[in-house]
């Protein structure tokens, strides 16, 4: 199938139509270069579902966050007309799917990203406008199944400055502090844009000044935040370019927004995408990104920001957009990805120790077109809630757990075709948005 991927080349950006599928060569170095794979020890818990089902829109930016609260997962979606639903602990869409930006004036909303309060009860839903040119959220509650909004939209940061709507915000809840950081990415200072965060309140008031999380002269977007429980800090992760691809780390402490610590996790010729959680019960983070030759690369982080041990090749796989999730009850991570040889979604368990037990089909679709995967762990069972666009027209999600009776296995990735990749190629600068099916 036909699929447009964005990637960062030197400083320009090439937006790269190309077939997924790849040489029987070419597919064999891949698979060469990855993790050898236990026998399956994951499973799919019932059918993949549809809590977005078409109605003519474009659907990118999927997002999901485990709502402890009510034992369910909020997921969310773009573009344009955006919405969310509630799932539930055994993966079933609750209620119907609820518009968000409901006030019929088109602002061309983007990405969007969720993140939820157990002790307050209620979930920060953020996204990004572009007329005019904002960060914007919403506080919602799961009412029986049903999308209750607590608050109508409020502005996080309406300074003016164009924000890369191609950067998805990254969102992150505090139970010490009780209050969300929200970071996303915008053109403040030469160079490219920069990363910057703002704290809010359980109101959905911003608080305080808006912080630099990732300000240099540098290609700085892409965040992902997660937060430190043991610390009360967040963690702020992000792509940037200091003459080559890097994945950044910014500490920031919540309740004060003061910044603690700024690090480079780990460089590399090709680092796309990157993405982090946090680990509760050690006390420490893993960072993982698309590397080159469709491998996924991660980097342990401890509690106090710094890489330890060697860049893991984690799986075969990586392309437009990437996720972790961690479970608790379980002590391991989730990734989800694409594959250059299958339109699905796909998964690698990760234990704590950075060891891939298990890589996988996660979705069963039948999908021409999975993109930009997202997942989010419960802290009730070894379960994570996978979410993606399908076919940029409708919103897929699965249940997977970690162990107990399997769902019938997995279908092996297709074999791939005799033909070539077929790709066409086009730059425009780093700075520039990404191409029409850019990650997130």
């Amino acid at each position: 199938m036909l699929q447009v991927l964005s990637l960062f080349l030197s400083g320009n950006l090439a937006s790269v139509m190309c077939r997924r599928g790849l040489t029987a060569g070419a597919l064999a170095i891949v698979m060469l270069a990855a993790p050898v794979m236990t026998s399956a020890q994951v499973s799919r818990v019932g059918s993949t579902a549809f809590p977005k089902p078409p109605d003519g829109g474009t659907r990118r930016f999927s997002a999901v966050a485990y709502d402890g609260a009510n034992n369910a997962y909020l997921v969310a979606w773009g573009v344009i007309n955006l919405g969310l639903r509630f799932v539930s602990a055994g993966g079933v869409p609750l209620g119907e799917p609820a518009a968000l930006n409901t006030d019929g004036v088109a602002r061309q909303a983007g990405a969007v990203r969720v993140a939820c309060g157990a002790e307050i009860n209620a979930c920060l839903v953020t996204w990004v406008e572009e007329l005019p040119t904002r960060v914007v959220g919403r506080l919602v509650r799961n009412s029986g199944g049903a999308v209750q909004f607590l608050t109508d939209r409020f502005p996080i940061s309406q300074t003016g400055v164009p924000k890369h709507t191609e950067s998805a915000p990254g969102v992150a809840y505090s139970s010490g502090s009780r209050e969300f950081l929200v970071t996303w990415a915008e053109y403040s200072s030469p160079g490219g844009p920069d990363v910057k965060g703002q704290r809010v309140s359980t109101a959905g008031v911003p608080i305080g000044d808006q912080i630099p999380v990732g300000a240099t002269g540098y290609w700085e977007g892409l965040p992902s935040a997660t937060y430190n429980s043991a610390l009360d800090e967040f963690f702020v992760t992000y792509y940037f370019e200091p003459g080559q691809d890097a994945v950044g780390a910014t500490r920031v402490k919540a309740g004060t927004g003061a910044i603690v610590a700024n690090t480079t996790l780990y460089t590399g010729p090709f680092e796309k995408y990157p993405e982090v959680v946090y680990n509760s019960v050690e006390n420490q983070y893993l960072a993982v990104s698309w590397s080159a030759n469709w491998i996924l690369h991660g980097q342990r982080v401890d509690g106090s920001g710094n890489a330890f041990g060697a860049v893991l090749p984690l799986a075969t796989g990586g392309g437009d957009g990437i996720g972790v999730g961690y479970n608790p009850v379980s002590n391991s991570y989730l990734a989800v990805y694409l594959r250059p040889d299958s339109d699905e979604v796909w998964g690698a368990v990760i234990t704590s120790a950075g060891a891939t037990v298990n890589q996988f089909q996660v979705t069963s679709s039948g999908t021409r077109l999975a993109t930009q995967p997202q997942v989010a762990g419960s802290k009730a069972a070894p379960q994570w809630l996978v979410v993606g666009a399908e076919q940029f027209r409708r919103v897929m999600s699965q249940l997977v757990q970690n162990g107990g009776a399997a769902s019938p296995p997995s279908p092996p990735p297709p074999a791939p075709g005799p033909a070539p990749v077929a790709c066409s190629m086009t730059f425009s600068k780093a700075s520039e948005s990404f191409g029409p099916n850019g990650g997130g």
